[in-house]
C-alpha cells in the first residue's frame, strides 16, 4: 500500500494536466465568479428594479469576504465537479491508453492496493484544489471589498471549515465518478465525454428546467441524484441576497452530504469490483 501510494503520488504530482486543471478552476473562480460578475453588478443602472427590498449594495456584498465561502462552494458544485471528473479520468483512463495498467498490476501491489493508493492520492490532490480555490476566493473578495470601501467582515471559522469539507465532498464525487467511468469504458475519451454529458446536460440543464415545474414528483426524484444534492448542500450555507419567492433547498445540508457520501462510496465500491473482475490486456 505504501509503495502504491508513493508511485501514484509521483505520477500525478508531476503530471502537468493536474495543475492545468487547477489553474483553469482558479482562473474561472477569480475572473468569472468574482471580477466579471462584480463589474457587471457595479454597472447596473440605478433605475433597474432588482426586487422588493434588494439594492445594488446587497448584490455587491455577494463578492465581499463575508460571503467568500458561498462563492467558492457554488463553483465546487458546478465547474469544480467537472474538473474533478476530468482528474479522476486522467488518473485511471490514461493507464489504459498508455498500456501501463497491466504492468502496474502484474509487477506491483495487488489490484485493490493499487486502487486504494490511486484514490488516496486523488483525495489529497482535491484537498489542494479546495484550499487553493478557497484562498483565491478569500483574497479576491478582500480586494473587491477594499475597492468598494466596504468593511472586511469574515464568516465564522466553523462555517469556513464546513464549507471546505463540503467543497471537498463535491469534488470527491466528481473524481469518484470519473474513476468509475474509466474502469467501465477502459479509456479516457468516452469516460470524459459521457461524464460531462451527464453533469452538464442531465443534472445542470434538465434538472434545472424540471425544477421550475414545481412538481412534487420531480422534487422527490431529484433527491436521489448527486447534482441536486450538491446544489442543496451549497444552499444550506444560506444566500447572500434574499429574494422573494426564492425556492427552498431540496433537502437539508446534512441529508445532502450523506447522499453525496453514499455516491462516493458506491462509485468506489463499483470501481473496485470492476478492477477485480476485469481481464487486463
Amino acid at each position: 500500500m505504501t509503495g502504491a501510494l508513493r508511485s501514484e503520488w509521483l505520477k500525478l504530482w508531476k503530471r502537468p494536466a493536474v495543475w492545468i486543471l487547477l489553474a483553469i478552476l482558479f482562473l474561472l473562480l477569480v475572473l468569472l465568479v468574482y471580477v466579471l460578475s462584480w463589474f457587471s453588478t457595479r454597472s447596473i443602472p440605478a433605475s433597474v428594479n432588482l426586487g422588493p427590498g434588494v439594492t445594488k449594495a446587497d448584490l455587491l456584498r455577494t463578492y465581499y469576504p463575508q460571503n467568500f465561502h458561498r462563492q467558492f462552494l457554488s463553483l465546487s458544485s458546478s465547474l469544480g465537479e467537472v474538473m474533478a471528473l476530468i482528474l479522476g479520468v486522467l488518473a485511471v483512463g490514461s493507464e489504459y491508453g498508455w498500456g501501463t495498467l497491466k504492468t502496474m498490476l502484474t509487477q506491483g501491489p495487488g489490484r485493490l492496493s493499487a486502487l486504494a493508493g490511486k484514490l488516496a492520492v486523488i483525495a489529497i490532490l482535491l484537498v489542494v484544489y479546495v484550499l487553493v480555490c478557497a484562498a483565491g476566493a478569500a483574497a479576491t473578495s478582500a480586494a473587491l471589498g477594499l475597492a468598494d470601501g466596504a468593511p472586511l467582515q469574515w464568516p465564522d471559522s466553523i462555517d469556513i471549515a464546513k464549507a471546505l469539507v463540503a467543497s471537498w465532498l463535491m469534488l470527491g464525487w466528481g473524481a469518484a465518478f470519473g474513476v468509475l467511468l474509466s474502469f467501465l469504458f477502459r479509456q479516457s475519451a468516452l469516460a470524459i465525454g459521457l461524464g460531462l454529458a451527464y453533469i452538464l446536460v442531465i443534472e445542470a440543464l434538465v434538472f434545472s428546467l424540471l425544477r421550475q415545474t414545481h412538481s412534487s414528483v420531480v422534487d422527490n426524484l431529484q433527491k436521489f441524484f448527486p447534482g441536486p444534492n450538491a446544489t442543496a448542500l451549497t444552499e444550506s450555507f444560506g444566500q447572500a441576497v434574499h429574494f422573494t419567492n426564492q425556492p427552498q433547498a431540496l433537502v437539508s445540508g446534512g441529508q445532502a452530504a450523506l447522499v453525496l457520501l453514499a455516491f462516493v462510496a458506491g462509485a468506489t465500491l463499483l470501481s473496485a469490483l470492476l478492477l477485480r473482475r476485469q481481464d487486463i490486456v
